[in-house]
């Protein structure tokens, strides 16, 4: 792992904050055109591998997010683009752009993947996944799937051939712990989150041996934004009083996405294969079983 890195980062975003939480780290809340934005795990990954000294590519749906990341957040010569990963067509002109970009800086190419609700259009009540079952949309389990599935596949069969030149390739996918644990209301989080825990197994069992190494990120509850909505702070509060937990807006236990950034960071510097990281807030209730 001594040559160059160039890490592409899929899914980064941030979003207007609608709900300043106090007990939470406030790293994240950044001022945009005069308001409070939260930066999204993707945007904290992406900070934090500028900081290593590596070259961060990101990519997401925003071009005005992204600018703005890309001139005032992200440290060093970083790019980004936006794409819909779900386009093969444009995957494929990325995953291109991306190997010509690496061939010519003699770096290797890396990539962090996140994805999830926001990056889709998803008619949802209450414009939250955390619903009651019998308010659940089915069809929003084919968007909210493919949102962090397909868009990574996509994109790691367009780059095989970039990938079957290098030493070592690292593969870092962003779940949520809701992934292994799931709690009352989380049924279409959990959802995509398993489905992409199911595909992060599966592809390390499948790679490893061309020496793509595959690591899983599962955050908890952190301070995108996610969160702010009164619907999924209701909701998650509920599911909190099922393990003793009365949290208010004071004490709701949250953190900032540049620590799920330094997990990423360390799965993608450190000399060795970590196949899961699991991390939460002090206060939050258990999660993989725990």
């Amino acid at each position: 792992m001594d040559r160059n890195k160039l890490v592409v980062v899929t899914g980064v975003g941030m979003r207007k904050a609608a709900r300043l939480f106090r007990n939470t780290d406030s790293a994240d809340h950044i001022d945009y055109q005069g308001e409070t934005f939260k930066l999204n795990a993707a945007a904290g990954a992406s900070i934090e591998l500028g900081k290593a000294g590596h070259v961060v590519y990101m990519v997401g749906t925003n071009e005005a997010y992204l600018k703005h990341l890309d001139e005032n957040l992200v440290e060093g010569p970083s790019r980004f683009a936006v794409v819909n990963l779900l386009d093969r067509e444009a995957t494929a002109a990325l995953a291109q752009e991306l190997t010509t970009l690496a061939h010519a800086m003699e770096a290797d190419l890396h990539v962090v993947h996140y994805g999830g609700v926001s990056e889709v259009d998803v008619e949802l009540p209450d414009n939250t996944v955390f619903l009651d079952p019998w308010r659940t949309p089915p069809p929003a389990i084919t968007d909210v799937v493919a949102s962090n599935t397909v868009t990574l596949l996509n994109l790691l069969q367009e780059l095989r051939d970039t990938f079957r030149v290098q030493s070592m390739t690292k593969v870092v996918i962003i779940t949520a712990v809701a992934a292994k644990r799931t709690a009352r209301f989380h049924g279409l989080d959990a959802i995509q989150k398993a489905a992409c825990h199911a595909m992060a197994r599966s592809l390390a069992l499948d790679l490893t041996r061309e020496k793509i190494f595959v690591t899983e990120v599962m955050p908890g509850m952190t301070d995108t934004g996610f969160y702010d909505s009164d619907a999924t702070f209701t909701a998650m509060s509920q599911a909190g009083r099922e393990y003793g937990y009365e949290w208010t807006e004071e004490t709701f236990p949250l953190f900032s996405s540049r620590k799920v950034g330094q997990a990423v960071r360390f799965a993608i510097d450190t000399d060795a294969h970590v196949r899961e990281l699991s991390l939460i807030p002090y206060g939050q209730f258990p999660h993989l079983g725990a």
